[in-house]
């Protein structure tokens, strides 16, 4: 399917072409596996796999929907560090591709992710 094939790996001089697609596949099922599955541990394989295989400047929606899935299977740690790193991608002054827009929105997710992972670890300690 789809998948297999967009889980095949990366030849060295591959055609950029190619790469862009196996982007989009593994960002549209990271999508699909988050928000109709529910399978958040596919979701981080696939948003892994799609930033992998995005330049730099596309990695903003790979690393908000993985940090997305890991919130909601309790890894707020790798939540924050997309989140963290989406926010450098993001930056008015960067070159991002996908980042008009988001950088607003990724300050928002992070702001939440950390205040989560603050009132969870609270819990968890007996605070």
């Amino acid at each position: 399917g789809v998948a297999d094939v967009a889980a095949a790996a990366v030849p060295p001089g591959e055609a950029p072409v190619l790469r862009e697609l196996r982007y989009a596949c593994h960002l549209n099922i990271a999508a699909c596996a988050l928000l109709r599955q529910m399978d958040y541990h596919a979701a981080i394989e696939h948003c892994t796999r799609a930033a992998v295989d995005c330049q730099k400047s596309a990695a903003v929606l790979p690393l908000l929907r993985r940090a997305e899935a890991a919130r909601h299977v309790g890894l707020f740690a790798n939540g924050v560090a997309d989140l963290e790193r989406a926010l450098d991608l993001s930056a008015p002054n960067s070159n991002a591709k996908h980042a008009p827009g988001h950088h607003d929105e990724v300050r928002k997710r992070l702001e939440q992710v950390k205040y989560y992972s603050t009132l969870f670890a609270a819990r968890d300690t007996g605070a």
